[in-house]
Order: C-alpha cells, then structure tokens, then sequence
C-alpha cells in the first residue's frame, strides 16, 4: 500500500490516531455498560447490606469488584468507622476514585479530537506541496493530470482527520453524558450511605 493512498505521512499518523481512538472508545464502551446495566441493582444491595447490618457488600466484591459501586463498599469496609467526620472522609474519597475512572481516558479522546484534522490539514499541504513541485512548463498537459490526481491524494488526509475527530467527538460527548447521570446518582447515594451510617454511629 503506497503512502499516498492514504494521504502520505500525515495520513500514517492518522490511522495509528484511529487505531488508538477506535480501541479507547471500545473500551469505554464497554466500561459504561457494564456499570450502567449493574448500577441500580447494585446501588440498592449496598443500602439493604447497610440497613440489614449485613457485611457491605461482600458477594459483590468478589464476583462485582470492579464496578464503581463497590469502591464505595471497599473504602466502607477498609476502615473502623466511628465519627461521622470520619465516614465523610471516607465517602469523599470513594467519590474522587469513582469520579478518575468514570473520566480516564478523556484527556486522551480530547487530545485525539484536536490533533486529527490538524494532521489531515497538514497532510493536504503536504501534498499540495508535492503536486506543485510536480508543474512543469514543457510537458503542462501531463503536469496537470499528475497536479490534479496529488491534489485529490492530499484531500484524503483532510477527510480521514475530520472523520476521526467527529466520530471521537460524538463518542466523548456520549461518555460525558453518562459521567453526568451516574455522578448525580452517586452523590444521591453517598448522601442515603452517609444518613444510614451516622444513624448507625449514633445508636452504638
């Protein structure tokens, strides 16, 4: 496969930057359905696991544990709790880690977003470049059908980086949708957690 098919250099770069976007956006994908298929099925279990006075959470933590549920349950069960200062600590970290893995990657998506039509852009000058060294007075007939076929391969990185970044885009803009909704979630969970366990504290 000759370089040029692909929009020459630039257009190498691209399609290593779409081979990086399509496996991130494979990732997340699977990632958010996972946790938005389990998440309100393993958001009730933690508050009867709360309310039964029941191990938190202990079948999800070896069957579910890499759920972002089960952080919460995880930082519940790793202390001795007795303040509420305390559990707010520990609430707030449990929100922190959850909130790292619902945005990973996103630094990355929105960098891919940014460079993709900058490579295609610079791939088009590129190319240009090379049809207008190809222009020679004494044969201007040919010149001008290999002009036009460097001008139509250097089109073809501009289109490749506008792809990759609007499909990346979308992608990102879906992803953040969901950090969204389940952050909310989240923080209407912590404030049940934090109600049942300061009830807890205070009885013992």
């Amino acid at each position: 496969m000759q370089l040029s098919s692909i929009g020459g250099v630039a257009g190498l770069a691209l399609l290593l930057i779409s081979i990086l976007s399509t496996g991130i956006i494979i990732e997340r994908s699977l990632f958010w359905f996972f946790t938005l298929r389990k998440r309100a099925r393993l958001s009730t279990m933690l508050i009867d696991s709360l309310t039964s006075n029941q191990q938190y959470l202990k079948s999800i933590n070896s069957s579910e544990g890499q759920h972002v549920i089960s952080v919460i349950a995880r930082h519940i069960n790793a202390c001795n709790i007795v303040t509420s200062e305390q559990l707010e600590d520990i609430l707030d970290q449990a929100f922190v880690q959850i909130e790292y893995q619902l945005q990973k990657y996103d630094s990355a998506l929105t960098t891919i977003i940014s460079v993709s039509p900058l490579l295609g852009l610079l791939g088009t000058v590129l190319g240009l470049i090379r049809s207008m060294n190809g222009l020679t007075i004494s044969s201007l007939s040919e010149s001008n059908l290999s002009v036009m076929a460097g001008i139509s391969e250097a089109l073809i990185s501009t289109a490749i980086g506008l792809s990759i970044a609007v499909v990346t885009l979308v992608a990102l803009n879906c992803f953040r949708g969901f950090k969204t909704s389940v952050l909310r979630n989240i923080r209407s969970l912590l404030i049940i957690i934090e109600h049942r366990m300061i009830d807890r504290i205070n009885v013992s």
